[in-house]
């Protein structure tokens, strides 16, 4: 071999390389996007039997978006509040649990979690995420109404009944 060739060969090795590596993730990129697009639809599904009140078709829907993706946020939220008009409240809060886990941040998810815990009576544990969802989102209606029955619950003072309605 010659410095000419060598120096081909090894090019075209580089060139082969590269385009494998892109072809690769674009595959991947196209799967991802099949996955989001099947996780999506079966949740709508889900939506739709919620809407409809059949809460165990949507549950079953939410999983199934689940199983095709895992770290969906939205999907376990809906089947924690599809379980929760079931009266399910331990599947409830295995699913607002991961949601609050897979989005820290989302009150929404924080105040159904918040909420399951009042009816559980675990109060101190509920007024931590329920406090946490309203500094997030002050005018979150589903945390607010939470809070209201935990305080009532735990017989608050009047003077912070009522400064609890007027921030509502």
């Amino acid at each position: 071999f010659t410095f000419k060739s060598r120096f081909s060969i090894r090019f075209y090795v580089v060139l082969v390389t590269a385009v494998i590596t892109i072809s690769s993730a674009t595959v991947y990129t196209q799967t991802e996007d099949e996955t989001a697009a099947k996780a999506l639809q079966l949740f709508n599904k889900g939506q739709d039997a919620h809407e409809k009140g059949d809460f165990n078709l949507a549950v079953k829907f939410y999983g199934e978006a689940l199983a095709v993706m895992p770290d969906f946020p939205e999907a376990e939220y809906q089947r924690g509040s599809a379980y929760r008009s079931l009266g399910n409240i331990d599947e409830a809060e295995k699913s607002f649990r991961k949601a609050v886990e897979l989005r820290d941040d989302w009150s929404l998810a924080l105040a159904g979690l918040g909420s399951v815990l009042v009816n559980k009576r675990d109060y101190a544990n509920a007024e931590i995420l329920l406090l946490k969802a309203i500094e997030l989102d002050e005018k979150n209606f589903p945390a607010f109404t939470a809070l209201t029955d935990l305080r009532i619950a735990t017989k608050a003072k009047p003077e912070i009944l009522s400064e609890l309605l007027k921030t509502v």
